[in-house]
């Protein structure tokens, strides 16, 4: 079997050609395309986070803001807060979760 490559020459298949498939795609990403990818897609995934700001408890200034998984609830750590750095105080202080 023979195909043609992108530069006009012919190819030989059972030349044992190594890396490319008549496609003109690597046989990485053909296994990749076969593979199963899971039930949710990316666009899903980004659903379940929410954007959160972290608080100083010490100042009440809004210093952080991060993505929280909101699927599942939040962890204990996060709901007891974090020490984060406070550049007022120029020292780390506790910052708790304030969703705007």
């Amino acid at each position: 079997m023979t195909w043609k490559r992108g530069d006009g020459s012919i190819q030989d298949c059972t030349a044992g050609v190594v890396g490319e498939l008549p496609s003109g795609r690597g046989p990485a990403e053909d296994e990749f395309d076969r593979q199963d990818r899971g039930s949710e897609s990316l666009v899903a995934k980004k659903m379940n986070r929410e954007y959160v700001w972290l608080q100083c408890t010490e100042t009440g200034d809004l210093n952080y803001r991060t993505q929280v998984n909101v699927k599942g609830g939040l962890p204990e750590k996060l709901k007891e807060g974090l020490k984060k750095y406070c550049p007022r105080l120029r020292k780390h202080t506790l910052h708790k979760i304030k969703r705007k």
